[in-house]
């Protein structure tokens, strides 16, 4: 099935995210300054200083630097009326010694290391 895009009026950002910056908080500014109710990560590619994610039952794991690389990341960003744009990030990241985590990334505490690229899609709704 081709879907009409002119319909769905949909956009995707290509966005960098420059080093010691969060990762979370970076995709809820550039959803912010473009204008950006709801979306979802399309594709990445980047490191972090540290990773920290939040696994099953609220618990957390850390991935420590000074390099951590993005293995994958997804997620979604949805507009909250009050505070605007919030992103739920989850992905798989690998540290220096080759050690796999996965989880949703921490708001505020994951860094960009070198630079993080991204593109995310709009989605209507």
């Amino acid at each position: 099935m081709i879907a009409n895009t002119e319909k769905l009026n949909r956009r995707a950002i290509c966005a960098r995210i420059a080093p010691n910056e969060d990762l979370v908080t970076s995709v809820e500014n550039i959803c912010l300054k473009e204008n950006v109710a709801n979306a979802f990560i399309r594709g990445s590619l980047g490191s972090l200083t540290s990773a920290n994610l939040e696994i099953a039952e609220g618990k957390s794991q850390t991935a420590e630097g000074p390099i951590v690389e993005i293995l994958c990341l997804n997620g979604e960003i949805k507009c909250d009326e009050k505070d605007g744009p919030r992103a739920s990030l989850y992905g798989v990241v690998v540290d220096q010694h080759g050690d796999i985590r996965a989880g949703r990334f921490i708001p505020g505490a994951n860094n960009v290391c070198v630079t993080m690229e991204l593109i995310i899609e709009e989605w209507g709704g």
